[in-house]
């Protein structure tokens, strides 16, 4: 469960990255 925890924690940092990089959050969801 921990590694689950870290690993989210992870993800939620590069998809606020990549909505500030270059907006490509649309067509990350596709």
């Amino acid at each position: 469960m921990i590694e689950n925890g870290i690993g989210a924690s992870v993800r939620r940092k590069e998809d606020i990255r990549f909505l500030t990089g270059k907006g490509n959050y649309t067509e990350m969801l596709m």
